[in-house]
C-alpha cells in the first residue's frame, strides 16, 4: 500500500498510472489532491511524518524553478526526510510526461509522431506545446476540448481529455524512455 499526494488531478492520474505499470504490486490507499504546489508543499511535513506508517509518493511540477534538486532542497529544508517519502518532480510540468509517450499521443491526436518533441522535458512550456499540437489535430472535438478560450491557459476540458488519454492509451515504459524525471520517479518506487 502507498499514499499518493499530488498538486492536481492530472498528476494524480499520472501517479496512479506510474504505480500501476512500474509497481503493480502496490495499491493506492489514499490520494490527496492538494489544489496547487503551494498547498502540497505546506503539507509536506505532515506527509513526511505519515510516511513512517505507510509510504507516500508526492508528485509536483518543476514549473519555473531552475532544477529539481534545488526545488527538493527548498521544499525539504529543515526536515529530516523519513524513509518512505518519495518526492518526485515532473520537469517542467505534468504535460511533459503526457507528451513523452509520443507514439500514443500522436495517435490520439491523429498527427505524425515526428511532430511530437522527442524529449518534452527540454521544452520551456510543455503545456503550450501540447495545446499547439492539439490545435493542429484533424479531430475537431479534441481541438475544442484542448484549445484555450479567451485568457484561459488551457482548454475547457484539458484535464478530462488528458486523463482519459492517460487511462486508455499512455504507457509508462514508452514515456519514461523520453522523460528522465519520469524514469527517475519510476525507479524510486523500486525502493518502496
Amino acid at each position: 500500500m502507498i499514499v499518493l499526494a499530488v498538486e492536481d488531478e492530472l498528476l494524480g492520474t499520472l501517479g496512479e498510472k506510474i504505480l500501476n505499470q512500474a509497481r503493480p504490486d502496490l495499491q493506492v490507499a489514499n490520494t490527496y489532491l492538494c489544489s496547487g504546489s503551494g498547498k502540497l508543499r505546506s503539507r509536506l511535513a505532515a506527509f513526511n511524518n505519515a510516511c513512517q506508517a505507510m509510504p507516500h509518493l508526492v508528485l509536483t511540477d518543476l514549473d519555473k524553478e531552475v532544477c529539481a534538486p534545488e526545488m527538493i532542497a527548498k521544499w525539504t529544508q529543515g526536515l529530516h526526510i523519513n524513509q518512505g517519502l518519495y518526492l518526485r518532480i515532473a520537469v517542467r510540468e505534468a504535460e511533459a510526461w503526457v507528451l513523452a509517450d509520443r507514439i500514443a499521443f500522436a495517435g490520439f491526436l491523429n498527427i505524425a509522431v515526428n511532430r511530437v518533441h522527442p524529449y518534452p522535458e527540454q521544452l520551456d512550456d510543455p503545456k503550450a506545446e501540447l495545446i499547439r499540437l492539439a490545435m493542429s489535430s484533424p479531430r475537431a472535438a479534441l481541438r475544442r476540448a484542448l484549445t484555450p478560450i479567451g485568457k484561459a491557459k488551457q482548454g475547457p476540458e484539458h484535464n478530462d481529455v488528458l486523463i482519459a488519454f492517460l487511462n486508455e492509451k499512455w504507457d509508462f515504459g514508452r514515456a519514461a524512455a523520453n522523460a528522465p524525471s519520469l524514469a527517475r520517479a519510476g525507479a524510486s518506487l523500486a525502493r518502496v
